[in-house]
């Protein structure tokens, strides 16, 4: 049956998974046909890692795209950490052109589309608060999913070879960035936790 559910979600302790995890797990792991994301932040857990590549393993489309031009470089860089193993996978990924885009969208099946303010990262899932609707309903996910189809026109597919082949300085700064994604997470240690508070120190004393 059709329906719309608004959902918010609030700093969750560890080891519990917030529901917006639970539910990206869940269309993950019963995804038939497609799963395509859209997020200006692309920097998740290794449980949402290991989903994504799970899927595409099973010969489910698996699509992302995130902007080309990020808001902040870090993020840019953070994001395309990700794109070997991914691509290696067999998932497919797009840079959004023309501009910074921060749209969070993700498209499932022509049964469930979800919109709403949830990052797909460990501060946005875990940490911060936010909201979203999870809709299900054939018409507006199909209607979503020409939505990101027609905005694929306006992106550049992201090749392994290109993602192997950046410099070995970028690499660096993308695996530094991994270890600041996982000094969020609520499991990380003390001393984790000590790296992320000098980082963002670092970072704002920048802006």
């Amino acid at each position: 049956s059709n329906s719309a559910v608004i959902l918010r979600s609030a700093p969750q302790p560890a080891p519990a998974y917030p529901i917006f995890v639970k539910r990206y797990l869940e269309a993950l792991q019963t995804a038939r046909e497609y799963a395509y994301f859209e997020t200006p932040y692309f920097c998740p857990p290794d449980t949402l890692v290991s989903a994504l590549k799970a899927a595409a393993a099973r010969g489910i489309d698996v699509r992302i795209i995130v902007p080309e031009k990020a808001d902040h470089d870090f993020m840019r860089i953070a994001n395309q950490s990700f794109f070997p193993e991914l691509l290696e996978a067999g998932i497919r990924i797009y840079e959004y052109l023309p501009r910074f885009d921060h749209s969070k969208v993700f498209i499932c099946d022509d049964i469930q589309c979800w919109i709403g303010s949830v990052n797909f990262d460990n501060r946005s899932l875990y940490l911060d608060y936010e909201v979203c609707a999870f809709i299900r309903d054939t018409a507006t996910t199909v209607d979503e999913k020409a939505c990101f189809l027609d905005l694929l026109k306006e992106c550049r597919e992201v090749s392994a070879d290109e993602a192997v082949r950046r410099s070995k300085g970028h690499r660096l700064r993308g695996r530094f960035l991994r270890r600041v994604r996982d000094a969020t997470h609520p499991t990380a240690r003390s001393k984790d936790n000590r790296f992320r508070e000098r980082f963002l120190r670092l970072f704002k004393s920048q802006l």
